[in-house]
């Protein structure tokens, strides 16, 4: 199931150098208008963070590096859901296509493909289908 997170990506991405844009804007008119340093100060902070903000989506558009997980989804609440790793670690993962969220079920295991730095989910493949479940589909 691709969860196509290259769009996404890519609106942060515009929607961040957009920001970033409106910082340096905004320092240059308080540089200009003789204005309150404090606020001048604010704005630059500001875009400092948009800046590493841009970084980081940019190296995940561009480079597309993603880290493939395997684990077993221990629960699902909204559009949370919660996987238990083989490593034993515990993922929260945010699934934003309602059609995707609702074909994954509880112990089901899965093979899930995140993107390096803001670990967006691109894929989840469902590696086993528990018990339960089998047995209610073949009624």
């Amino acid at each position: 199931m691709n969860l196509y997170p290259y769009k996404n990506l890519t609106q942060w991405f515009a929607t961040t150098l957009f920001l970033l844009g409106f910082c340096c804007l905004q320092i240059l008119l308080q540089i200009q208008m003789h204005g309150n340093p404090a606020i001048a100060g604010m704005f630059f902070v500001m875009g400092l963070g948009f800046v590493t903000l841009a970084i980081f989506i940019g190296a995940d558009l561009f480079a597309k590096k993603q880290v493939v997980c395997e684990g077993k989804v221990i629960n699902k609440e909204n559009k949370i859901v919660h996987i238990l790793t083989i490593e034993e670690k515990l993922k929260r993962i945010r699934i934003g296509q309602p059609d995707v969220f609702e074909k994954l079920a509880a112990n089901q295991k899965v093979e899930f493909t995140l993107t390096h730095f803001t670990k967006m989910p691109v894929s989840i493949r469902i590696v086993e289908v528990p018990e339960e479940q089998e047995e209610s589909g073949s009624r």
